[in-house]
C-alpha cells in the first residue's frame, strides 16, 4: 500500500504553508518514497488534532518527527552514515527551528493586525463564508495563546524578530559555504530547515522575519538549490 500524506491544502506557491507538514512531503521526495496527498483544511478527525499524519498500512502515524522515524526505519534513511555528531546536531538544530523559530513565523501569520485579516482569507478559503470569521477567530485565539504560553509571545515585537534574527544567522553560519547543511547531498535536517526558510521566503507578508533571511546570501542560494532538486522529483500521485 502507498504511504498517504494528510496535511494542509498548499498556499503561497509552498509545497504547504504548514513547515511541519512541508518537511515531511520534503522528505517523502528527497528519499524517494511513493506517497499520495489528502488535503483537509481543519484537522478535525487528525490524530492529536493536528496536522500532518501519514496512513501506511492501516496505520496512523501523527507528528512530523515521528513521521521521519517511521520513514527512516521502514523505508529510506537519508541520514545513515551520518556520524553521532551530526546526528545530535540534526536534533539540536531541528528542535531550533520547530520550538523557536516557527513561533517567529506563526506571529507574522497570526499575530500582527496587518498581516491577520489576508491570512485568515487565505487559510480558510475553503471554510463555508458563513462560519469562516467564527473559525478563523477562534483558531486564532488558541494560536495567539500558544505563542504566548511558549514565551515568544510575551516579548515586544523588536525583541521577538531579534531572536528570530539570531536563529537564521545560526542556520547561515553552520551552513557556511557548504552545498547543504551537513553534508554534500541533503539529510533530514535540510527536510526541516529548508520547509522553514521556504516558509518565510515565499510568505506574502513583509516582516523583518523575511529581511532576517534575505540578508543571508548563502541561504538564499541554498532554497534555490533545495527548489532546483526538488523541482526534479515527480509529483506524488
Amino acid at each position: 500500500m502507498m504511504i498517504t500524506l494528510f496535511q494542509f491544502p498548499p498556499l503561497f506557491n509552498l509545497l504547504n504553508a504548514s513547515p511541519y507538514c512541508m518537511k515531511v512531503e520534503v522528505y517523502l521526495k528527497l528519499a524517494k518514497i511513493p506517497y499520495q496527498v489528502k488535503r483537509l483544511v481543519l484537522p478535525l478527525r487528525a490524530p492529536r488534532g493536528k496536522l500532518p499524519f501519514i496512513k501506511d498500512s492501516g496505520q496512523s502515524i501523527p507528528d512530523s518527527s515521528f513521521i521521519l522515524e517511521h520513514l527512516k526505519r521502514e523505508y529510506h534513511d537519508l541520514d545513515e552514515g551520518l556520524s553521532d555528531t551530526d546526528k545530535a546536531q540534526t536534533v539540536a538544530w531541528s528542535r531550533l527551528c520547530e520550538e523557536h523559530l516557527s513561533w517567529a513565523l506563526y506571529y507574522v501569520r497570526w499575530g500582527m493586525p496587518d498581516h491577520w485579516p489576508r491570512f485568515r482569507e487565505a487559510a480558510f478559503a475553503q471554510v463555508p463564508m458563513v462560519i469562516r470569521p467564527f473559525i478563523g477567530a477562534q483558531v486564532r485565539k488558541q494560536v495567539l495563546a500558544q505563542i504566548k504560553g511558549q514565551g515568544l509571545g510575551r516579548l515586544t515585537e523588536d525583541e521577538i524578530f531579534q531572536r528570530a534574527d539570531m536563529d537564521i544567522r545560526a542556520l547561515s553560519v553552520l551552513l557556511g559555504e557548504k552545498l547543504f547543511l551537513l553534508d554534500t547531498q541533503p539529510r533530514s535536517l535540510d527536510a526541516v530547515v529548508y520547509a522553514f526558510l521556504a516558509n518565510i521566503l515565499h510568505d506574502p507578508f513583509p516582516s523583518q522575519l523575511k529581511v532576517s533571511v534575505n540578508k543571508n546570501p548563502n541561504l538564499l542560494a541554498y532554497c534555490a538549490r533545495m527548489e532546483e532538486l526538488l523541482d526534479e522529483i515527480p509529483e506524488p500521485a
